[in-house]
């Protein structure tokens, strides 16, 4: 049987789920980037496993709440918060994903495919140039996912 999972943007009745989903997660790889024939190639390479948490956002959620340049949506598995994405536009027209967060127990379940597809949707107004996500390794896990979707 598979969840059902649901996206909904933030407003004032889902606002105290806002930075809910920052769970620790296990760093076990970094990234080696290369150039080769000017093009930017990586390889993934092991290093000792650590435990990582990020601090809370430190964004002013209330700032989100019907702002077209700006917006957070959660992600909820048969009811209960899973994760949450914060997106806004960008200087130069281009949605810019600045953060995505799954908590353990909705991990590889579709949430955060389910929460980038809902941010895609949001930045495919005319005025909208593309889309942007930034990584660091520490979120390497993050990147087949970003990958598949043409990130």
């Amino acid at each position: 049987m598979s969840a059902n999972i649901t996206v909904e943007e933030m407003d004032v009745h889902n606002l105290q789920d806002a930075n809910q989903c920052h769970d620790p997660f296990i760093v076990d790889s970094k990234f080696e980037l290369r150039s080769e024939q000017n093009i930017i190639r990586y390889s993934v390479i092991a290093i000792p496993p650590y435990e990582k948490t990020y601090p809370p956002n430190q964004i002013e959620y209330h700032a989100h709440l019907r702002n077209p340049e700006q917006c957070v949506f959660f992600a909820y598995c048969d009811g209960a918060l899973a994760g949450e994405l914060v997106i806004r536009r960008w200087w130069n027209s281009f949605a810019y994903l600045e953060d995505i967060t799954v908590k353990t127990a909705y991990r590889r379940q579709g949430i955060g495919r389910a929460l980038v597809n809902r941010a895609i949707a949001w930045g495919q107004e005319p005025s909208t140039a593309g889309h942007h996500a930034g990584n660091s390794e520490q979120q390497r896990r993050g990147v087949p996912i970003l990958r598949t979707m043409r990130f």
